[in-house]
C-alpha cells in the first residue's frame, strides 16, 4: 500500500471511528487521574490500560479504538525521551553485565519450558502450547502459529495477556510490597516546560532519522528503538539539550495504555473465559520465573533486585521500558536486558521450530499447494 493510500485509509477510519477514539482516550485520561491519585507507579500507562480493558470486557457493545499510527507516533516520542538517558557510560557497563545476560538465556529456556508444559496439561496441542510460551516476539509467534495451523486466537490471547499481566502487576506490586514511588525526576505532571525551538528541531530530526535507520537495519520496535538510537547519538555529542514538555510525555503514555486496553474491544468474556484464565496463569508463570532469575542475579551481582526484576520481566519491550522509566530505574540497564531477551527469542524461535519438527514434537509445515 502506497503512502497516499495508507493516509487516505487512516483518514477514512478516523472520520468513521472518531467517537470510539474519543471514548478510549477519555477513559484513558480518567484512569490515569485515578491511578495518579492512588499513587500507583506509572499511572499514565497502567490507569488507561486497566480502565479501557475493564470497559471493553464488561461492555462488549461499547467500541473502543486507538489507531495504530497514533500509538506508533507515541512510541516515537517515548523512544526519543529514552534516548536522552543514554550516556557514554553504557559502553563501559556492558562487559560488567555478562552474568545477568547469561541468566536471561536461562530465563528464556525455563519460561518456554514451563509454560509449554502448563499449556499441554491444560489440554492444548503442542503447536499452540509452544507458540504461546515465548516471552517476547509476540507478532512473530502469532504469524508462525498461523503457518503451523495452531489455535491463533489462543496464541494471540495468551501472548497479549502475558504482556498485560506483567505491565499491570509490577507497578502495583512495587507500590504495595516495596512502597515504591516514582521519583521526582520522572514523575509526570501536567505543566508546561520551557523548550528551545532549536533543540526541538534537532530532536525531531534525530528521531525521524533514527526511525528510518532502524527500519533499514530491522531493529526491534523501530518506532521506539530507532528514535531512541537517533536521539542518543546526538545526545552523546553534547549538541542536544532537549527537555520534553510534560504534557507531551503524559499524552504519549495515555495513548499507549489506552491502545493496549482497547485491544480487548469486542471480546465477550464468556466466549474466551478459558483462554483468558490460561493466559493469566501463563503470564504469572513467566513472571514468577523472571522474578526468580532476577533474585538469583541479585545474589550473584548485588545489583538492586527491583532493577533486575524490571530487566527480566516478560512484558513488551516498549512497555517494560516505560515501566522502568516510571519507576525511576536504571533505564539503560533495563532496556539493554530487555533487548537481549527479545533478540534471543527472535533468533532461537526458528531454530527451536526446526528442531521440534525434526523430533516430531511439531507437525510438518502444512503444504500450501
Amino acid at each position: 500500500m502506497s503512502l497516499t493510500s495508507r493516509f487516505a485509509k487512516d483518514l477514512g477510519d478516523l472520520r468513521t471511528r472518531w467517537t470510539s477514539l474519543l471514548a478510549a482516550l477519555t477513559l484513558g485520561l480518567i484512569g490515569a487521574l485515578i491511578f495518579a491519585e492512588l499513587r500507583i507507579p506509572l499511572p499514565y500507562v497502567v490507569g488507561p490500560m486497566f480502565i479501557n480493558m475493564a470497559v471493553s470486557l464488561a461492555f462488549p457493545q461499547i467500541t473502543l479504538w486507538v489507531p495504530a499510527w497514533l500509538k506508533l507516533a507515541s512510541l516515537m516520542v517515548i523512544g526519543a525521551l529514552f534516548g536522552m538517558t543514554v550516556t557514554p557510560d553504557l559502553i563501559h557497563h556492558i562487559p560488567q553485565w555478562w552474568p545477568t545476560m547469561l541468566l536471561i538465556v536461562v530465563f528464556v529456556v525455563l519460561a518456554v519450558g514451563s509454560v509449554t508444559l502448563f499449556m499441554r496439561a491444560m489440554g492444548y496441542d503442542m503447536v499452540t502450547s509452544y507458540f504461546s510460551s515465548t516471552p517476547g516476539g509476540m507478532i512473530a509467534a502469532i504469524a508462525m502459529s498461523s503457518a503451523y495451523h495452531a489455535d491463533v486466537r489462543t496464541v494471540s490471547l495468551t501472548q497479549s495477556i502475558r504482556m498485560i499481566v506483567t505491565v499491570f502487576t509490577i507497578p502495583i506490586a512495587f507500590r504495595l510490597f516495596a512502597d515504591y514511588h516514582p521519583t521526582d525526576a520522572v514523575a509526570v505532571a501536567l505543566k508546561a516546560t520551557n523548550v528551545e525551538m532549536r533543540d526541538v528541531l534537532i530532536g525531531i530530526a534525530a528521531a525521524i532519522a533514527g526511525y528510518y535507520a532502524g527500519k533499514l537495519i530491522r531493529v526491534p520496535s523501530p518506532h521506539m528503538f530507532g528514535p531512541m538510537i537517533g536521539v542518543a547519538a546526538v545526545n552523546l555529542t553534547g549538541m542536544l539539550h532537549l527537555q520534553f514538555p510534560d504534557p507531551l510525555v503524559a499524552a504519549a503514555q495515555v495513548i499507549i495504555g489506552a491502545e493496549v486496553g482497547s485491544s480487548f474491544a469486542g471480546i465477550r468474556v464468556r466466549q474466551v473465559a478459558r483462554g483468558l484464565m490460561t493466559g493469566v496463569a501463563a503470564g504469572f508463570i513467566m513472571l514468577g520465573v523472571g522474578v526468580g532469575c532476577a533474585l538469583i542475579a541479585h545474589v550473584i551481582t548485588d545489583i538492586p533486585s527491583t532493577q533486575l526484576i524490571l530487566a527480566f520481566a516478560p512484558g513488551g519491550f516498549a512497555e517494560m521500558a516505560l515501566v522502568a522509566f516510571g519507576l525511576g530505574s536504571d533505564l539503560t540497564f533495563v532496556i539493554f536486558h530487555q533487548l537481549v531477551r527479545y533478540i534471543l527469542v527472535m533468533i532461537a524461535s526458528p531454530t527451536m521450530v526446526s528442531v521440534l519438527r525434526r523430533t516430531g514434537a511439531l507437525p510438518p509445515l502444512p503444504d500450501k499447494t
